[in-house]
């Protein structure tokens, strides 16, 4: 689905879709889609589907000096006016029930936003059957419209624009079920500069930022994370969590893939109904053995175990991995300084499982990242995945993260291809307003 602007050819085939949608005494007349074509052309899009050159639907406006939308609003064009007055939203019965209105008005809104700078407001009339609809688009009730347009009553609402430019931002606790666990990661849906994301990231100072760019919803979506103190090249938890926002604010069904782009290349998310969980395509991420006895002192020091301790390291693009006994797991006590001067972005250190619920387990410390310890870490997975199916001989694992707050990552792992499906759940912590706009 995307927004078009609205032309001359697809105007006919728009009005059939507008007459079908409205009753005889409120659809619009042949000659007002004309007049708002001509002189509001900017505001009227047509709803398209990448099979059809056909509008499958519209969306159109016009703009008005006052407040509320009135009878003369609904009839002229003010170029100077300040309030954008929606006239039509339809979308042809064949399309309906979708997801495709909500879709396309959250992108018209977004359109409204980015690019007409003097549009302060968004008002429109609507059936009392259609507030939670628009209350899901942002809108709030004003209160009975003086209009009358047809037999029954309407109800006014708005959008504060304004209020909506402000950068809003979520944090959601990726793999985790409830609150309080898993790894927290803040989401933006916009792109600013690189200087000014790395500033707001270390400003949260969390693990992980996603910043994923809406402004059009064209797949794929560009996707950007940083942590407190640098970019990062690919981060799990952030675009778990940037994937639930969207699937939970209806950007996209949860029936459809979202397709990101990013540093890391082509990623892809899903929503799995049968375990409620969102599932990342990643790419693998394969261990190359290193000699242990290079590394054994460094890692002795560094986890304060024994050699003896010490089953397997190897280099992955990224990370150090590093096996240890179960035993020696339950007490390793990390010496951050120390696991600074190693290898790679980060240390991955894992044993088996001595319980039945999961497979392996895992600990995850990446200070010169800025992360002392991970909570819970999507692209350490992408190491661990193909590392324990190798030795387990089955490609389907649980992972156990055994950080203070914890976290359960559900892997699988496609040797063909050399990507590993994530699988994790998510929850709301909070939802906050950045009031820096300097992008």
């Amino acid at each position: 689905m995307q927004l078009v602007p609205m032309t001359l050819d697809m105007l006919k085939h728009a009005w059939d879709i507008e007459i079908e949608s409205y009753p005889e005494d409120e659809a619009a007349s042949w000659e007002s889609f004309r007049y708002r074509l001509e002189y509001a052309g900017e505001f009227f899009y047509a709803i398209q589907v990448a099979e059809s050159y056909d509008p499958i639907g519209l969306i159109c406006g016009t703009l008005s000096l006052d407040s509320h939308l009135e009878e003369e609003s609904m009839r002229k064009h003010e170029i100077s006016g300040w309030n954008l007055c929606i006239h039509s939203v339809a979308v042809d019965k064949s399309f309906r029930r979708n997801g495709i209105a909500s879709k396309a008005m959250k992108q018209y809104i977004e359109i409204l936003a980015n690019n007409h700078s003097n549009v302060k407001q968004i008002t429109l009339i609507c059936k009392p059957r259609l507030l939670s609809f628009y209350k899901k688009c942002s809108f709030s009730v004003v209160g009975l419209s003086s209009v009358v347009h047809g037999t029954e009553s309407w109800i006014e609402m708005n959008l504060d624009l304004q209020e909506f430019r402000k950068t809003k931002f979520v944090q959601i606790d990726a793999f985790a079920s409830r609150v309080f666990q898993g790894n927290p990661a803040a989401v933006f849906v916009k792109h600013g500069s690189s200087e000014w994301m790395q500033q707001v990231a270390q400003e949260l100072n969390l693990t992980g930022v996603a910043f994923v760019d809406i402004s059009d919803l064209q797949l794929p979506l560009p996707l950007r994370w940083f942590s407190a103190t640098a970019e990062l090249e690919l981060c799990g938890h952030a675009t778990l969590a940037a994937a639930f926002f969207l699937y939970e604010e209806g950007f996209f069904d949860q029936s459809s893939e979202i397709h990101f782009s990013s540093k890391s290349g082509a990623l892809v998310s899903s929503y799995d109904p049968s375990t409620k969980n969102i599932v990342l395509d990643f790419p693998a991420l394969p261990v190359i053995s290193s000699e242990l006895g290079t590394l054994s002192g460094c890692l002795e020091k560094a986890l304060t175990v024994k050699s003896e301790d010490l089953i397997f390291a190897g280099m992955s693009q990224f990370d150090l991995l590093v096996q240890v006994t179960p035993e020696a797991f339950s007490r390793i006590i990390p010496s951050i300084q120390r696991i600074r001067s190693l290898p790679g972005r980060g240390l991955i250190v894992t044993c088996d499982s001595e319980d039945s619920t999961h497979d392996f387990v895992s600990r995850f410390f990446a200070p010169n990242c800025g992360i002392d310890e991970d909570p819970t870490t999507g692209s350490a997975h992408c190491v661990l995945s193909p590392f324990w199916s190798e030795r387990k001989a089955k490609s389907r694992l649980i992972g156990f993260q055994a950080s203070s707050r914890s976290g359960i990552v559900h892997v699988q792992f496609d040797a063909i291809n050399s990507r590993v499906k994530l699988g994790g759940r998510a929850v709301y912590a909070f939802r906050g307003l950045f009031e820096s706009r300097s992008l």
